[in-house]
């Protein structure tokens, strides 16, 4: 299937000197310049053999929809232009840096975690814009230099692999989640983190995932082709690579967690055995509960205190390559300082460096890790523990987040509802908004035993049957308290004539700290509720 280059220029007035790139029977390329801005973009477009599919035409335009929703945010790749003429295409930056998968091999040590925290970074963006990119691959991944500190940006969002799934003849690469060689039009934030884990290894490795996911074969471990890697980074990034999205890390933060604090090989301890005695080394998110910070007492090392210090305003993406530096202080950077595939050693990395707890941006709401702050004292147990709404030793802000972006049960069905939470033990949640819903329901939540999750069950059926904390009841380890509508009553907040809440989607709010209003105004996240018929 081809097209000439003069045909789909003369065809797109707002594209000028339109060349042709890489074109393959489902996905065009070409640069170009704007006409109205005289800015140099590339642009992907359907093959034209495809262009009257309906399917195709709806499954771009879709997979173009969540990419320019996002784009705003600095770690995506902005979109500069869209169009239909002559058929749907979308122009981005001509030259948004070199792809991960061309530059890996200059990478040093510390610009391999840069890289690896800003992508979690930017996939965790999507979840603000309740999207995922489900097909990441490190032709995906953007670099903008290759020092210690690059910036990284991701883009495609697997417009090609939404083009082949819509005609039926979808292809997995070695970066596919194994849910979605079965069904790809359905990705999901885990499928991401399978997806950061693949990159993560091409990173470290400079080839993708061996195994065999159809035949259940795990991937051989990144320590097979770089021995330097700790054995604690080969279970952050093997768990990443699981078959089982459940079994996979919660988030792509919650990875990139595991991944800035899993270089203390020398110890010999599991991570459940880290976390249980309070080691002052930071512990990963690779235990089954994926566990978080304890939030009191003093930072126990000088590393610790150094992060604790850093100016709150730099994220964990503009951290990680000072912290995996400095991890050489806490018996586990030995490999930073080691040639791995295409770098040198490095002199000017040394061991007094910072601790890698660094936090998360305050504009999205991420998992935390471990217990990294337990200290010398031993903590006070949940039952006597007085909750705070902030972090006594730590200047990250505190945050919550949902530990999934949608939640889909059928009307009358209980939702189990995880929140996340990071320097902080309380948050608040409210479900649905009387203004948009005809419902809402707001209660406080604690983090009964300080382990970072906290979960709540939603009755559907009781929401409009019973009373506030009927309708919200607390799940494992969790307190629920001051539960109620937001408007006081649940009058209206049925259709007429049901005893079920509308089959709808109802937005879910919730921000760090105690509840101190009727309702959520400012929150760190949301995610929605979707209500089916069954």
């Amino acid at each position: 299937m081809t097209e000439p280059t003069d045909r789909f220029a003369a065809e797109t007035p707002k594209l000028e000197d339109a060349r042709r790139g890489e074109c393959s029977d489902y996905l065009h390329e070409y640069t170009g310049v704007l006409a109205d801005t005289s800015e140099s973009v590339r642009v992907y477009t359907p093959a034209p053999a495809l262009a009257g599919n309906e399917d195709v035409v709806d499954a771009f335009t879709r997979v173009s929809d969540q990419w320019a929703n996002a784009a705003a945010n600095a770690t995506i790749v902005s979109v500069r232009h869209r169009d239909d003429t002559p058929r749907p295409w979308i122009a981005v930056p001509a030259e948004p840096g070199a792809a991960l998968e061309a530059v890996q091999s200059e990478l040093s040590p510390a610009a391999i975690g840069s890289v690896v925290s800003e992508t979690a970074d930017a996939l965790r963006t999507l979840g603000l814009y309740n999207t995922v990119h489900g097909h990441l691959s490190p032709s995906d991944v953007y670099v903008s230099a290759t020092g210690d500190e690059p910036s990284v940006q991701i883009g495609g969002f697997g417009l090609e692999a939404a083009i082949r799934t819509a005609v039926g003849e979808y292809e997995p690469t070695p970066y596919t989640a194994p849910e979605l060689r079965a069904e790809p039009g359905q990705p999901t934030e885990r499928s991401d983190v399978y997806g950061l884990g693949a990159v993560t290894y091409f990173a470290l490795t400079g080839r993708a995932p061996d195994g065999d996911a159809d035949a259940g074969v795990a991937p051989s471990p990144p320590s097979e082709y770089v021995d330097t890697v700790p054995p604690a980074l080969d279970e952050a990034v093997l768990r990443a690579l699981s078959e089982q999205p459940a079994d996979r890390q919660a988030s792509p933060y919650v990875f990139s967690r595991a991944f800035l604090g899993s270089f203390d090989p020398d110890s010999g301890e599991t991570d459940d055995e880290v976390t249980e005695r309070g080691s002052e080394a930071a512990a990963t998110a690779a235990t089954d509960t994926d566990a978080r910070p304890d939030e009191g007492g003093d930072s126990p090392t000088a590393e610790a205190e150094q992060a604790a210090s850093d100016d709150d305003d730099t994220a964990l993406t503009r951290r990680a390559a000072v912290g995996l530096v400095g991890l050489t202080g806490i018996g586990g950077g030995a490999w930073l300082v080691t040639s791995m595939p295409g770098s040198e050693s490095s002199d000017t990395q040394s061991g007094d460096g910072v601790a890698p707890d660094a936090p998360a941006p305050s504009t999205a709401t991420p998992e935390a890790n471990t217990a990294a702050d337990a200290g010398a004292e031993t903590p006070a147990s949940p039952a006597t523990e007085t909750p705070t709404a902030t972090a006594e030793s730590s200047d990250r802000d505190p945050s919550a987040e949902f530990g999934e972006n949608v939640y889909v049960i059928a009307r009358g069905e209980t939702a189990s509802i995880t929140v996340e939470f990071d320097a902080t033990s309380v948050a608040t949640l409210q479900i649905g908004t009387i203004e948009d819903d005809g419902y809402a329901v707001v209660a406080e939540l604690e983090d009964g035993d300080r382990d970072g999750v906290a979960t709540v069950e939603f009755d559907s059926y009781l929401a409009a049957n019973g009373t506030p904390s009927d309708t919200l009841r607390a799940g494992p380890d969790t307190v629920v308290s001051a539960v109620d509508t937001a408007d006081g009553s649940f009058e209206g907040n049925q259709p007429a004539g049901s005893d079920l809440l509308d089959a709808t989607d109802y937005r879910m709010s919730v921000a760090s700290g105690p509840k101190t209003s009727p309702t959520v105004d400012d929150p760190d996240a949301i995610a929605t509720l979707v209500l089916s018929e069954g």
